[in-house]
């Protein structure tokens, strides 16, 4: 099996990202990580050119699988069951989905 990444641009909806924020820690990434597949995720906020706050994120899901697609698929399944609540505090045009695979990696020196 290889390793791949799903990375995902969400937004909350205006006046809400506090309440996406905690929706995400408390339900969201641990129904995730129930994911058959996954291995780990993380998540990260948005900062605008100037430092300010913009109530969007990024969630980089590792999946060791053969196909991502598959994972996602089962995600979607899940959405909005007992399995995976959904919320409403964020807002679904925002989404965005990309699979990637590692290209390469390069660390600083020591």
């Amino acid at each position: 099996m290889a390793r791949f990444h799903i990375v995902f641009n969400t937004a909350a909806k205006p006046g809400r990202g506090e309440e996406y924020s905690e929706w995400c820690r408390v339900q969201h990434f641990p129904d995730i990580m129930r994911v058959p597949g996954l291995v780990s995720a993380k998540r990260f906020k948005v900062m605008g050119k100037g430092g300010e706050d913009q109530d969007r994120f990024v969630a980089i899901l590792e999946v060791e699988c053969d196909d991502p697609r598959d994972v996602m698929r089962e995600i979607g399944r899940r959405n909005g069951t007992p399995e995976m609540p959904g919320s409403d505090c964020y807002d679904p045009a925002s989404v965005t989905v990309t699979f990637t695979e590692l290209e390469g990696e390069w660390n600083a020196a020591a």
